[in-house]
Parts: structure tokens; C-alpha cells; sequence
């Protein structure tokens, strides 16, 4: 077999009657026994790395016609060479004396010419969504799915998405309108706890200055699991209008109804409080302004039992805590975004 026809056929630049040439050679049994299970292999670990193989022909029907063509007869070899212009067989055992010289040569053309021929390694990059204080942002993702980003809050994933699996890391707080996928399930991570859905809507509340993780499930099914020494283990699973909370000091689970105003009110600028604490309203004001409160004076006693009911639309911060202070008799001094409030 001329040299310079393996090396035509290497580089994709045969005629239909090269090709059967080469092919015809293929056939007296000079070629390594294991080329076709090499290829075979080689579109395995593409697949498992994420590379995605973009043929003419998808991976499966690539192979069989290069199967076919091996094993079949001559006047078949014509009719594939025509299907697939670029033909690139993995491995060779040159068993002549004078190719050893060649195999070195033409073995990075193999590699390099099934790379450009048959696959496109599609770069995978990280996409980061942050919002500011006050700020809501809608993302819509590659596999259909909807977020709402509420306010100081962080949304991380990679791309490509959907097509190997559909993974998110969350700070803050998110509203999920999930894509039924049964064969990608859709997986929020949080912490020590992931929130899995197949098809879905459902929010999270993560914050680092909040000692709970909340899960509320509006519509559909999530599993919540938790990472215990490197291994998920499942912690519950929700139906509709069921929330869980998660306690990251003491990994405590608590499972109980919604009142949608105060999980999901958000969404339409509704700052809504249901019994909150002194803490709990300090949190969600300093995540909803991007502020930082801090207590001055005589604390009220009791201050972990203190509570508080009310709600705000699109109200300003100024109008939130004129009215809190006239409940809870307290004044504030605002310096930037420090917040003093000096209680009576």
C-alpha cells in the first residue's frame, strides 16, 4: 500500500476509487483486529467527558457504516465513501518494514484530523448572575427553564446546560420554573443541601446571615438531600405547598405549610412580615436594601420572642422602618448603608 494514499486517506482527501483501495487493504487482514473496537471506545470516553461528536452522522449510524464498509463487499465501499468523505480510522498495526518511519509521521495527522473532522469539543464556561440591593432578574436557561433572582442574590451554572446534566449553585434567594426533563433532573445546590426536580416550580431561600435554608414547593415534586461526609443522603421529599427548613448549625429539618404571601410575595415587590422576630426582620431588611442594621439603646425584653406583622409594597426603606418603629418604639439614624435603630 503507497504511503501517500494512507496519508490522503488520513487527511480525508481520497477519491471514491482511493477509498476502496484502502478499504480492499483493510480487508486482506493487514490492519490491527482492534480498530473497530478502538473507535468504539473513543466515542465512549468523548461522551462521558462531555464532549460532543458532531459527524456528518450521529456516533452510532459513524460506526456502523464504517463497520459495514470494512466487512462488506468492494462496490459497497464506494457508496459510504460518498456518505462520508472523511473516513479516519483510530489505529493501525503497520506490519511492512519501511512504515514504522510513517506511523510516527501520520499518527498526529490521525489525531488531529479526528478532532477536526468528526468532533467539536464545545467549550464549557461558568455563567454567573448576581443581582444588587433592590434588584430582581429574570434568566431563562438553555433547556427552557425560568429563574427570578431576588435581590442580593447569586445564580452560578455551566455551559453548555441541559444536554449532560442541569446543575446550579444558589446564594440568596430564587424562584424556579423547571423544564420537565426526565433524563437531566434539574439539581439547585445550597449549602449542605441540594434541591433535585425533573419538572416543577418551587423557591429557595439561602442567605449566609440567615441560620435556615428554606425550600417551598409550589407546584410538582423535590427531593431535598444533604451532603453528609462527601454523600448525599435524602432528607425529605416535598409536595405542593409544603416548605422545608433546614438548620445549618444543628442540620435540624422541619417540614410545614407556606403562607405564599411570605414565601413568595417577593416576586411582586411585596416585603411581607408573619410573626417575625427582631433577628428575622433585620435579616430580611439588610438582604432587601443591602444594608447593615445595627440596635442601639435599651433592647426590648424578650427580643427572641419579640414579634412583628406586616406587609409593604414597593415601599421604600424609610417607609418600612417608620412604620416598624411606630409598632416597636424605635427611631433610626441612616448614614449610607449603616443602620442605626435606637430603640426607646
Amino acid at each position: 500500500m503507497d504511503s501517500q494514499l494512507i496519508q490522503k486517506y488520513f487527511e480525508g482527501k481520497c477519491t471514491p476509487e482511493e477509498v476502496k483501495q484502502v478499504l480492499a487493504w483493510f480487508r486482506r487482514g493487514e490492519t490491527d483486529a482492534t480498530v473497530k473496537q478502538d473507535i468504539e471506545n473513543f466515542w465512549k470516553q468523548a461522551a462521558t467527558a462531555g464532549v460532543n461528536p458532531v459527524p456528518r452522522s450521529s456516533p452510532a449510524q459513524l460506526l456502523a457504516k464504517i463497520n459495514a464498509t470494512i466487512g462488506h463487499q468492494e462496490n459497497k465501499a464506494s457508496t459510504q465513501a460518498g456518505q462520508e468523505r472523511k473516513i479516519i480510522p483510530l489505529r493501525l498495526r503497520l506490519k511492512q518494514k519501511g512504515w514504522h518511519v510513517a506511523a510516527a509521521v501520520l499518527l498526529p495527522l490521525l489525531l488531529v484530523g479526528l478532532y477536526l473532522f468528526f468532533f467539536r469539543a464545545e467549550p464549557t464556561r461558568i455563567v454567573v448572575v448576581q443581582t444588587g440591593a433592590g434588584q430582581q432578574r429574570e434568566i431563562k436557561l438553555p433547556d427552557g427553564s425560568r429563574v427570578t433572582l431576588n435581590a442580593q442574590s447569586k445564580l452560578t451554572y455551566h455551559v453548555p446546560f441541559g444536554r449532560q446534566r442541569r446543575e446550579l449553585d444558589l446564594t440568596g434567594e430564587a424562584f424556579f420554573e423547571v423544564a420537565r426533563d426526565t433524563a437531566h433532573p434539574f439539581i439547585v445546590r445550597t449549602g449542605k443541601i441540594a434541591t433535585q426536580a425533573l419538572g416543577t416550580s418551587f423557591n429557595i431561600n439561602y442567605r449566609s446571615n440567615d441560620p435556615v435554608i428554606r425550600v417551598a414547593l409550589v407546584t410538582g415534586k423535590v427531593s431535598v438531600t444533604e451532603q453528609i461526609n462527601g454523600a448525599a443522603e435524602q432528607t425529605a421529599i416535598l409536595v405542593p405547598g409544603r416548605q422545608l427548613s433546614y438548620h445549618k448549625q444543628n442540620r435540624q429539618v422541619q417540614q410545614q405549610a407556606f403562607h405564599a404571601k411570605e414565601a413568595l410575595g417577593w416576586r411582586n415587590g411585596l416585603l411581607y412580615f408573619r410573626n417575625a422576630d427582631l433577628q428575622q426582620i433585620i435579616t430580611r431588611l439588610e438582604n432587601w436594601y443591602g444594608v447593615e442594621i445595627q440596635l442601639s439603646g435599651q433592647l426590648p425584653a424578650g427580643a427572641t420572642t419579640w414579634q412583628y406583622s406586616g406587609e409593604y409594597d414597593q415601599a421604600s426603606l424609610d417607609k418600612v422602618l417608620t412604620g416598624i418603629g411606630f409598632v416597636k418604639d424605635f427611631t433610626y439614624e441612616r448614614n449610607g448603608n449603616k443602620v442605626i435603630l435606637r430603640f426607646n
